[in-house]
């Protein structure tokens, strides 16, 4: 931020004591100016045992295979948002609370937390949207394994498939910073 989005006065960076660290901060108004993250959702659905992906039509990646995803818009649940992406993105429809949570992965060095949920569908019945130039479900040896849209893809999608086979999905919680990936998985027991 360069710019007060209140007063529009110019913004200087200060240390606060307080929070340890610098911040925006408008000389004009006195007030601190927060940026947080971005927070993006994306949505796994499966038909059978196939994958939904939708091929880019926009950048970055464009021509390249990606889950159905966007940015949480104001307003909005995060499932409310995946199941909107989904639609925009592929054609199909899935009700927000068919959605189960699936992972958390935070991208510090970036400023984006990925929210990823996973559902099922009955039908394989897809269209591309305006920010997709193809849909499509995939079997896990018909996925275009390399023409992924980001390459942290090709891992999350064998975890995915392996899930699918045994239909035991765990809740899967990663980072990617610059000493590269990590993830740990819960599991969720029922009875307590």
């Amino acid at each position: 931020m360069k710019h007060c989005f209140e007063c529009g006065a110019a913004l200087i960076q200060r240390w606060m004591a307080s929070e340890g660290r610098e911040r925006a901060f408008c000389t004009a108004c006195d007030a601190v100016r927060y940026e947080n993250p971005r927070v993006l959702v994306s949505s796994v659905i499966s038909n059978e045992k196939k994958l939904l992906l939708c091929r880019r039509a926009e950048n970055p990646s464009m021509g390249k295979w990606n889950l159905p995803s966007g940015f949480l818009e104001l307003g909005e649940t995060l499932e409310v948002a995946a199941a909107r992406e989904t639609l925009e993105e592929t054609g199909v429809h899935i009700e927000p609370g068919n959605l189960h949570l699936y992972t958390v992965t935070s991208l510090a060095k970036i400023s984006e937390v990925y929210v990823c949920f996973r559902g099922a569908v009955e039908s394989d019945q897809c269209a591309a949207g305006v920010e997709s130039l193809e849909v499509k479900f995939f079997a896990e040896a018909e996925v275009p394994w390399n023409d992924l849209a980001f390459p942290e893809m090709f891992g999350f999608l064998r975890l995915f498939f392996v899930e699918l086979r045994t239909g035991d999905f765990g809740i899967h919680l990663s980072r990617v910073d610059e000493r590269g990936r990590f993830r740990r998985e819960y599991r969720l027991v029922s009875g307590i």
